[in-house]
């Protein structure tokens, strides 16, 4: 999103007790599942209230306009924008040139409706009927943390369903657009090692992971991290019986010479 910097200090300084006050409230919950809030008294209309704030999403600049009053209940990064005194919140506009209108298009449906967009195959080969990495981003930027929890559930689960990898391009997307410790980059990095130590019919080792892993330092030192927390589970096993034969040199189906020369070599020597 394009923001100036004061405005960027102020929405830092100012979320965490914006927060605190949302999450005390009854219409704080992330959790499309969560318990329905008791209808107000108020109609409907005021209910939302009157102003409209204008969203620009995209390269194209998308128009998206919504209530103001919902939206900065719904979403604290909102609530703290739109009530600063930078030119965003005088101005009643945001950008958001680097996201996708798609992206906002469910969010919003989230913001109204109170519930996710279901994550659905449309074809046979697993196509998605959107694209939860970017929305998973977005959800990230705007702080959405049980939001994000609950679309990562979707996220597994389609996975489990159609037995799907990862692609390399979309684990560098994840990787450049999320923060550091975000719990989706772990599961990312457990879905490499997996594909990598069980590959099966289109999937295993990507020889662009070598390139790709060099090109993104936090990638390489999170991986390595994960080989390193997996490496005393390998060694216990060397430890409790794994064959010898296992790093020889010989073929699999080919008689081990190691004791024979080994005895020969005793015979020799006596």
């Amino acid at each position: 999103m394009t923001t100036s910097p004061q405005l960027s200090t102020a929405l830092s300084d100012s979320l965490s007790s914006q927060k605190r006050k949302y999450e005390n409230s009854p219409s704080a919950t992330n959790d499309p599942d969560a318990k329905r809030v008791k209808c107000s008294k108020l109609p409907f209309s005021k209910s939302i209230g009157h102003e409209i704030v204008d969203l620009y999403v995209g390269a194209e600049q998308e128009l998206f306009r919504i209530h103001k009053q919902v939206l900065c209940r719904r979403i604290p990064y909102f609530s703290s924008m739109f009530s600063s005194s930078f030119r965003e919140a005088q101005e009643a506009t945001a950008q958001f040139p680097e996201d996708r209108p798609e992206s906002f298009d469910i969010l919003l449906e989230w913001v109204y409706l109170g519930r996710l967009r279901k994550l659905v195959s449309i074809d046979n080969d697993g196509k998605r009927n959107y694209d939860p990495y970017a929305l998973y981003i977005l959800l990230d930027k705007l702080r959405l943390p049980n939001l994000m929890d609950h679309l990562a559930d979707m996220i597994i689960e389609h996975h489990r369903a159609t037995n799907k990898s990862i692609s390399p391009r979309t684990i560098v997307n994840i990787y450049q657009n999320t923060s550091p410790g975000c719990p989706l980059r772990k599961y990312c990095l457990q879905r490499l090692q997996n594909s990598i130590a069980h590959p099966h019919p289109g999937g295993g080792y990507n020889p662009r992971w070598k390139v790709i892993l060099r090109e993104n330092e936090d990638l390489l030192d999170d991986y390595l991290k994960l080989q390193c927390a997996s490496a005393n589970k390998l060694f216990s096993c060397l430890a409790t019986g794994t064959s010898p034969c296992e790093y020889h040199s010989h073929g699999v189906e080919e008689v081990c010479t190691v004791g024979q020369v080994l005895s020969d070599h005793e015979d020799v020597s006596i």
